[in-house]
């Protein structure tokens, strides 16, 4: 019977060394290089065992919880998924320790701290309560040792030669099993190649190089001067050092015809600000790469639907969660009118409706999301309803996929029972990062890329070593978060179970570090960042002061550093490549000047009918302040942005209205304070239900506390207003329409209140102070109200009003006022209409829109002659101190304040 001779590497780095090492000394016949992972799967098959059952993940998941006063309860009540993945690695930890015989062992555990003593017991019993169960790996070579030799259908040989890890006991009984079992020799030749390749020195000469490679971290090695073998260069960050090691590997290739790429290597960490740029920078560079792993990052847009499912059915709904749920491609309805419902909920509109054309399942979706749900039937039906609306469309099918697995995880957990936990319900569908591996490409002739955490597997001539920054070469090592450092050492000597400690691990890695080194035979370029991808500061590698101690000359880690940005330090630095000096050019500026498109631009807008668009009086204020913000506004070229919900001043000014309008109603008593006092609340509170259900939360308390307050105190001292001067409200949101001039103007007033006496004023509710106000009103520059006033005298809205229509027979005189909510204060363009002994109200005469009115029509001509004149870097400053307003508009597009005017300013 042939006999299989199973190499075992340490890694995939290092079988690929092993697999071309061999393959360039001949052939070979029944041999097989591979991991511990291939070496199980290929003894499973040999010895005919059954793959392991038992789901680990689950019982620990199921027993952790069962374990009574262990010291892991209270953290996984708040982050159940972290401490799963704690208790998960550090059980295995002292299982791999203790070996086939499975039951963790008692034993005086007076060496241990207290807390490490309440620790072991506390694991001990979890895997107690967990029957024992293994790991899927220990539980397979569980199965091969209790297998029967006789029934192996292939003997084995294994080459453990170039392990650098230790062996634990559940790898060394294996060994020491397929040894018993088999009376098979190993092959003589293939032993001492490994052999060999275990003791050769790979470094050349007595370079700085090779003595860093035999000495580093030794702390015992004489000092060597420098030679040129090696250098460390200071960059600016990992995309510098990629770009700067992509020119000197072609500076190298210019300056020696006889070096290859397959000569030259990369040493990096595996993470995304290395491999990305990596492969951006060195395809357009042109140089070939060998074993970058090269992976896309894609959405998880299976769990995203499934979990911002769940938080808008959970009410009150964070308006961004219910947004994103709608946007999501796998909805039945086409991306644009996801989209457009997503927008319409961030715009605050939470009326949703079906889109044209999306049929029944759309509707569903929607009523599901707007209705919620509070028990476990409703939820599972939702759910149902959601995983039947996944098939109605095309594409994506391995997210539909995901989705439909979540939901199904989810009815299991529903079904459990009536009550259903939110929070863990969410935790189970929360979205991850995807990662799509693309083929991994080993052209022979290429630039070959060396991972931090792995064997090297190829000899070079050079190596460019990036990312030599604090935490890495070797890799940074973590502390345990359930043993100390000591209490790992009194489990090996006391409990005489071999776990590994920090200290072990930091030694593994440093080993490997050194021979990393020891496959360059000519020189090391370390390349030390100085600062991350957000721009924090960076500090070398540690492994840099080991370094230093090696070389004479050097007083500390920094006397080895060049720091490229330094013109002398380029100059002594090896085969960095520098441009020639160029002056620099400045970016041309944008031109700035006053737009004429030479066409009516309110014209562009017009209905089905023909007829022009009628203009709102914020959209004529924006006019007047910014025609570019106007039209930006009308194209649709404002930028759509979404943020979470936030308590600001409109969202205030809409609730404050909304109860206003409840409370004064029109022909309806005016209410006492002490009616408003009991009638507010839930009042606010159907408000704050229909208009910004966020505030309901309870981190919201305060907030609304103080937002109920408020309203309250201006509601009473409107009612008193109210009552001092005998107003009745005739109507509330009152769409009106009229005509400024030739154009159609329209506009919804807050309130209309009647005086005795044939007078009407049109009020405006302001959540703001009074003094803004006063100084726009005192210099001219208030339009809004105004321009409702202009809509009465023009329009026809009074007469689908019996008490407008009546007063207007009457010819009624109307004015303008503003109440200020924040202080309590009427103003109003007025004279003699308010008593004089009434506090917190002032008359401003008729002149407050004087100016306001003449520039709006200036606006008007310019824009129908297809004029657009642009804003004045001053315009802040001047609106500010001479009409008493300032410009928001202006926060409307980042472009508005690109294309100003600069220099001085002619009115």
């Amino acid at each position: 019977m042939s006999v299989c001779h199973f190499i075992l590497a340490e890694d995939r780095a290092q079988s690929r060394y092993l697999k071309r090492h061999l393959a360039e000394k001949g052939a070979w016949l029944n041999v097989v290089v591979g991991t511990w992972v291939e070496l199980l799967t290929t003894l499973e098959n040999f010895f005919l065992v059954e793959e392991p059952t038992s789901d680990w993940a689950a019982t620990l998941a199921s027993c952790a919880e069962q374990v009574d006063e262990a010291f892991w309860r209270s953290s996984l009540e708040v982050a159940p998924a972290e401490t799963l993945s704690c208790l998960d690695c550090e059980l295995q930890r002292l299982l791999r320790a203790c070996g086939p015989e499975i039951t963790l062992p008692s034993f005086d555990a007076s060496s241990l701290s207290l807390r490490g003593k309440r620790h072991y017991n506390d694991l001990a019993a979890l895997h107690r309560q967990m029957g024992h169960v293994l790991p899927d790996d220990l539980a397979l070579i569980r199965s091969i040792l209790d297998a029967d030799p006789a029934r192996c259908i292939k003997p084995v040989v294994i080459y453990d030669h170039l392990l650098q890890t230790p062996l634990n006991p559940w790898q060394h009984s294996l060994l020491e099993h397929v040894r018993e079992s088999f009376a098979a020799e190993p092959d003589r030749r293939l032993e001492d190649v490994l052999t060999g390749l275990a003791t050769q020195e790979q470094g050349r000469g007595q370079t700085n190089l090779q003595h860093l490679s035999q000495n580093l971290f030794s702390g015992a090695a004489a000092r060597q001067p420098l030679d040129g073998s090696l250098q460390w260069l200071a960059v600016r960050d990992s995309l510098q050092e990629v770009e700067v090691a992509a020119s000197m590997i072609q500076h190298a290739r210019r300056s020696n015809q006889d070096l290859d790429f397959s000569d030259l290597a990369l040493l990096i960490p595996n993470r995304p600000e290395y491999t990305r740029p990596i492969a951006a920078v060195f395809d357009r560079a042109g140089i070939p790469l060998a074993g970058l792993e090269r992976s896309e990052s894609i959405r998880d847009l299976g769990a995203e639907l499934v979990f911002y499912f769940l938080l808008s059915l959970r009410k009150p709904a964070p308006a961004m969660a219910l947004a994103s749920f709608l946007s999501s491609p796998l909805l039945p309805w086409d991306i644009d009118q996801g989209h457009d419902l997503a927008q319409r909920v961030m715009d605050g509109r939470f009326d949703l409706r079906a889109p044209r054309g999306a049929g029944r399942a759309a509707t569903q979706v929607l009523d599901s999301v707007r209705q919620g749900c509070e028990k476990a039937p409703e939820l599972s039906a939702a759910l149902a309803m959601l995983e039947q609306c996944l098939g109605l469309s095309g594409g994506a099918e391995e997210h539909r996929s995901r989705a439909r697995e979540l939901i199904q995880e989810l009815q299991a957990a529903v079904n459990a029972g009536e009550a259903f936990p939110w929070d863990d319900l969410l935790r189970r569908c929360s979205p991850v990062t995807l990662q799509r591996p693309a083929a991994l490409e080993l052209p022979r002739e290429g630039v070959a890329v060396f991972y931090e955490h792995e064997e090297p597997w190829r000899e070079v001539r050079q190596l460019f070593v990036l990312g030599f920054s604090d935490g890495h070469y070797p890799a940074a090592v973590g502390a345990s978060a359930v043993f100390f450092e000591s209490d790992l050492h009194a489990l090996h000597k006391d409990a005489k179970l071999p776990v590994e400690t920090a200290s072990d691990l930091l030694e593994r890695r440093r080993d490997l570090l050194r021979r990393q080194l020891s496959f360059v035979t000519e020189r090391v370029h370390f390349m030390i960042p100085r600062r991350d991808v957000l721009g924090a500061t960076l500090q070398p590698s540690q492994s840099l002061s080991f370094m230093a101690q090696l070389f004479a000359g050097v007083e500390d880690a920094d006397g080895l550093i060049l720091e490229l940005e330094r013109e002398d330090d380029r100059t002594r630095s090896y085969g960095v490549p520098c441009a020639p000096e160029q002056l620099p050019v400045a970016p041309p500026a944008p031109e700035v000047c006053d737009l004429n498109l030479k066409r009516d631009l309110v014209a562009m807008w017009t209905r089905d009918d023909g007829s022009i668009y009628p203009l709102s009086p914020s959209a004529l204020e924006t006019l007047m302040v910014s025609p570019l913000a106007w039209l930006f506004s009308k194209a649709g070229l404002e930028p759509r942005q979404w943020a979470p919900e936030a308590l600001d001043a409109m969202v205030k000014g809409t609730l404050a209205h909304r109860v206003f309008e409840d409370l004064f109603k029109p022909a309806a008593a005016i209410p006492s304070a002490k009616e408003i006092e009991e009638q507010v609340p839930a009042l606010l509170h159907q408000a704050i239900r229909e208009i910004a259900p966020f505030l309901l939360m309870p981190e919201w308390r305060v907030e609304r506390a103080n937002l109920h307050k408020e309203i309250v105190l201006a509601a009473t001292r409107w009612s008193e207003f109210l009552q001092h001067t005998g107003g009745q409200v005739l109507g509330n949101e009152v769409k009106l329409a009229g005509r400024l001039d030739d154009l159609p103007i329209h506009g919804l007033t807050d309130t209309l209140v009647a005086l005795p006496g044939g007078r009407i004023y049109v009020v405006d509710f302001k959540k703001s102070k009074s003094d803004k106000r006063r100084e726009r009103m005192t210099k001219g520059y208030d339009s809004q109200a105004t321009l409702y006033r202009i809509m009465l005298q023009t329009g026809e809205a009074h007469k689908t009003e019996d008490e407008l229509a009546r007063a207007f027979e009457q010819g009624a005189q109307i004015g303008v006022l503003y109440y200020l909510m924040n202080d309590q204060v009427v103003l109003a363009d007025t004279a003699g209409w308010l008593p004089q002994d009434l506090a917190g109200a002032d008359e401003l005469g008729d002149g407050i829109s004087t100016k306001a009115m003449t520039l709006i029509r200036e606006r008007l001509a310019q824009i129908r002659r297809g004029e657009v004149r642009l804003n004045h870097e001053d315009d802040e400053r001047w609106y500010d101190k001479e009409a008493g307003m300032a410009i928001y508009a202006l926060d409307n597009s980042p472009l508005l304040r690109l294309f100003m005017h600069r220099g001085e300013v002619t009115r």
